[in-house]
């Protein structure tokens, strides 16, 4: 029985494909930033953008996903066709190859490339394919006793540590429909970013991690023990002399959040009633490529 499917599914880009240089001018951007937003980002590695996209673009994208996961018998308005058997649609070829055609390529609009360009600091950044990232609800009516917890496994960063101060790679989360409080929004450590990003050498998602786990907090955090407290969020500290905190991220359709690609994050449970539907988007910087051509871990 699959209640919870999570689809990281790679979409076809419709003017870029993977590896693709962008080399258009940031100026334009920023006058979309105000200061509080900036110092957002950089002290807390979080920006967010209200509205961003349009709701047309939204439906066209949630539309294109139900009629793609339709043709296999996983209905929009019945729920009872939300928990797989046999085949999960994470593993579903056909699927996969449907979701595959649906233009998610749409996302990566000229104002949020002119933003990546601002916080990044390049005007040359290179684009990831876009991916779906679907998560469907563990239903009440199923899963009465389910509890939701601030996530224990799976912590992870998606850019390594550069023997530089600014960031190598910008994730972009496309809302396409609105995510909910304890609905599986990304659960991100703000301001962790911040820590060991000043070593004079490469520090990967996984040395991160290692580091991380001399600290308190971060032994709460990862903590299989039954009395870690479930509900984590706004949990705070000062580790290494950084303001951390534990932060869901919730959004209404058409809403983008930047994260900072080192920033620490982690995949939630869905207990709401509504799938996920968001895009991931990615801009990296041309050392984080380079890092990448010589990295032995």
């Amino acid at each position: 029985m699959y209640s919870k499917v999570l689809l990281l599914i790679s979409g076809m880009l419709a003017a870029v494909s993977k590896g693709n240089l962008l080399a258009a001018s940031s100026l334009e951007s920023n006058s979309i930033l105000n200061p509080s937003q900036i110092d957002e980002f950089r002290n807390r590695g979080i920006l967010r953008l209200r509205e961003f996209h349009s709701s047309e673009l939204c439906n066209q994208l949630v539309d294109a996903f139900w009629n793609s996961i339709g043709q296999y018998g996983v209905l929009r308005d019945d729920q009872s066709t939300w928990s797989f058997t046999g085949n999960p649609v994470l593993e579903f070829r056909p699927l996969k190859n449907a979701l595959k055609r649906t233009n998610t390529g749409l996302l990566y609009t000229a104002s949020l490339r002119g933003l990546a360009q601002v916080l990044v600091g390049e005007d040359e950044l290179t684009e990831w394919s876009a991916q779906w990232l679907i998560t469907f609800p563990h239903l009440p009516s199923r899963y009465p006793n389910k509890v939701w917890e601030v996530p224990r496994t799976i912590w992870h960063t998606d850019c390594p540590r550069l023997p530089e101060s600014k960031a190598p790679g910008v994730v972009v989360l496309n809302y396409l429909s609105d995510v909910e409080p304890l609905g599986d929004g990304t659960v991100v450590i703000a301001g962790s970013h911040r820590l060991y990003r000043d070593e004079f050498q490469r520090v990967s998602s996984r040395q991160f991690k290692k580091k991380l786990k001399r600290h308190e907090f971060f032994q709460v955090l990862y903590s299989k023990s039954p009395d870690r407290p479930a509900d984590l969020r706004g949990a705070k500290a000062i580790v290494e002399g950084v303001n951390v905190e534990v932060t869901e991220l919730t959004g209404a359709a058409g809403d983008v959040v930047i994260l900072d690609g080192r920033l620490l994050h982690s995949i939630a449970e869905n207990v709401g009633t509504s799938p996920r539907l968001m895009a991931r988007t990615f801009f990296g910087s041309r050392s984080l490529f380079e890092s990448y051509a010589h990295q032995t871990d």
